[in-house]
């Protein structure tokens, strides 16, 4: 990274801007869930472009508060389309427009396991094979198939 020039022309270069109510879409760099993400020290943390923009348009985000978007396109980082938010409303915002997801079993991001998997393991464990055995199986610790017996994860297979 060119340390020299300022981070709003590093901001810039990287947005493709279109009309004031149409997405202004990040082009850079973007995280694992598609936000865009962008180095503001030279080695400090990188941070969501669209709260940098919030910030360069408006101001500093309160502690506490969250950027949104209106557009729910994560990549946008037009300020007409965000605005503050708790984390509650937040929530709130993806629930009302279908986007929370509650992640468990194979929908979590690291899931090594799948739900057809399950019954398996727990038949084995019930027929003696030691956790430790069943675990290097299917490639995940004791301790995850401990939960999978005693049902504290993957509650929802039978």
């Amino acid at each position: 990274m060119n340390q020299h020039v300022p981070v709003t022309e590093r901001f810039w270069a990287r947005v493709t801007k279109a009309g004031p109510d149409e997405c202004w879409l990040w082009t850079g760099g973007k995280n694992t869930y598609g936000y865009g993400i962008l180095r503001t020290e030279s080695r400090g943390r990188a941070r969501g472009a669209h709260r940098y923009s919030w910030e360069l348009h408006h101001g500093a985000i309160p502690d506490g508060m969250q950027v949104l978007h209106k557009c729910d396109v994560r990549n946008c980082v037009n300020p007409a389309h965000l605005f503050l938010g708790s984390n509650q409303q937040n929530t709130a915002d993806k629930m009302a427009k279908g986007r929370h997801v509650v992640l468990y079993g194979e929908n979590q991001i690291f899931a090594r396991l799948k739900a057809s998997d399950i019954p398996e393991i727990r038949r084995l464990y019930a027929e003696g094979l030691s956790q430790g055995a069943i675990g290097e199986a299917y490639g995940v610790g004791r301790g995850a198939i401990g939960k999978v017996v005693r049902r504290t994860n993957w509650k929802h297979v039978e």
